[in-house]
């Protein structure tokens, strides 16, 4: 019969216990680590001389009044209007700094706060009317000849995305999906435990693939950070529509701050939307 060691079963247990507290403290550090630096992310892109920097608007919207930002392109042409919506904890300093460098490029940019948004819950219909409408209205100075429309987003603002371009009545003019670290499943609406990550599901959520087949027309094009834990590209692999899967290497869910190295990257990789 075996006899074990009490010395090694002893340092086996203290092993145990020291790897479990070091994923604990590990995922801890990391999401505090993804809300500071939602606060912190610094404008990137210095506003240029006598055109407005970011501008709000308020709309009457299906789901009820409703504020949403509006960053002008700072060229004289614009080449597309996006709609970009933000990660769960609101519009904050990170995606003020993506939506400056996609106006920078010659973009207008329509910043939506997707956690206002979801202060109350919605369904399919009223996300897709509302999408809709902000467009409308960010496309009226560009008179009877709108820009190509973008939806796209970061993380909660990506999904949100998704399911707009992908129902059964998506926006006017729409001709892709910028996707920066879309998580898997998403509800219209917004939960404490979605903020701490846990996949929603039960009625009122949604996964990418539900949309598969309602993405056909567009371009769909997702990045994705090397290091990310949280967001999926694995629906790509069965979707039908033109996609391109893009990687920022040794990046995290928010793409490292998002780093400035990361911008020229993202508004170069726009290009293949509009010019297939």
């Amino acid at each position: 019969m075996l006899k074990t060691c009490p010395d090694l079963e002893k340092r086996e247990f203290h092993l145990g216990r020291a790897l479990f507290w070091g994923e604990i403290l590990l995922v801890t550090a990391f999401l505090l680590f993804r809300f500071f630096a939602w606060f912190t992310a610094p404008p990137f892109v210095p506003m240029a001389q006598n055109v407005p920097d970011k501008l709000t608007f308020s709309a009457k919207l299906k789901r009820g009044p409703f504020a949403f930002f509006e960053f002008p392109s700072r060229k004289i042409q614009t080449r597309a209007l996006i709609l970009f919506g933000s990660g769960d904890f609101g519009w904050g300093g990170w995606e003020d700094a993506v939506a400056r460098s996609l106006a920078d490029a010659g973009y207008d940019v329509v910043g939506i706060d997707c956690a206002a948004y979801a202060k109350t819950d919605y369904d399919l219909d009223t996300l897709q009317a509302d999408e809709a409408e902000m467009a409308r209205m960010a496309s009226v100075p560009h008179g009877s000849h709108p820009p190509p429309l973008i939806l796209g987003g970061w993380s909660m603002g990506a999904i949100q995305a998704v399911a707009a371009a992908g129902g059964a009545h998506p926006p006017p003019h729409l001709v892709g999906l910028l996707l920066l670290a879309s998580p898997n499943r998403g509800r219209y609406g917004l939960r404490v435990t979605d903020k701490l990550d846990i996949p929603p599901t039960g009625p009122g959520t949604f996964g990418v693939s539900d949309f598969a087949e309602g993405l056909r027309p567009v371009r769909v094009l997702q990045w994705h950070g090397g290091f990310d834990p949280l967001d999926s590209v694995s629906w790509l692999q069965t979707l039908p529509a033109p996609h391109q899967e893009l990687v920022y290497e040794h990046g995290f869910h928010d793409f490292n701050g998002p780093s400035p190295d990361f911008f020229p990257m993202l508004v170069d990789s726009v290009n293949w939307i509009l010019q297939p």
